[in-house]
């Protein structure tokens, strides 16, 4: 999450590289990670047999249509299993 990079859903799977996207439900607006606005991952557990992963994340994004206006998003967690 530290490089400026075309965003899902206006990107495709094949050519994003790896960000944080964050579209707020009060406005629509979405703000995005890149080189200047940047952010961590942590695992904390992963498991090939189960295909399971959990870990934190933290980041600040920028509004591509507003530079002026950013969002920190922190202790962030999330749960997966494929």
């Amino acid at each position: 999450m530290n490089q400026t990079t075309t965003y899902i859903p206006q990107g495709s799977f094949l050519n994003s590289l790896d960000h944080a996207a964050y579209t707020s439900n009060d406005d629509g607006k979405v703000y995005v990670t890149d080189a200047q606005h940047t952010g961590e991952v942590n695992l904390t557990y992963v498991s090939k047999a189960t295909g399971q992963a959990a870990g934190t994340f933290h980041f600040t994004a920028v509004n591509p249509a507003d530079r002026s206006q950013t969002i920190t998003i922190t202790d962030g967690r999330f749960d997966r299993q494929q």
